[in-house]
């Protein structure tokens, strides 16, 4: 009984006010907030839907394989990795 009420009172509100485009408080009729939420309804509907047909990756690295692709923060990594190794490398200098 208690969440019918507060249901009843959330769907007063949201009709009674909303902020339209230009940043000011409006009034919202009945018909204009059922065709809002039908809208939000089908755009929600269509998002699992495209989630469900997704089908996953055989296996971890097809997943991960280019999912860094043209990311500054990942090719900084890589340059830091390779000078490291560099620096672990031993000298090619022959000693006398």
């Amino acid at each position: 009984m208690v969440l019918f009420r507060l249901s009843r009172h959330i769907d007063a509100v949201a009709a009674m006010v909303y902020d339209g485009s230009d940043g000011e408080a409006q009034y919202m009729s009945e018909a204009t907030l059922e065709r809002r939420l039908k809208a939000l309804e089908k755009a929600v509907r269509e998002l699992q839907e495209a989630v469900n047909v997704r089908r996953p990756a055989a296996d971890w690295l097809e997943r991960v394989t280019g999912s860094m692709k043209d990311e500054p923060a990942f090719d900084e990594v890589l340059a830091h990795g390779r000078a490291i190794r560099q620096a672990d490398r031993p000298t090619q200098n022959p000693s006398p």
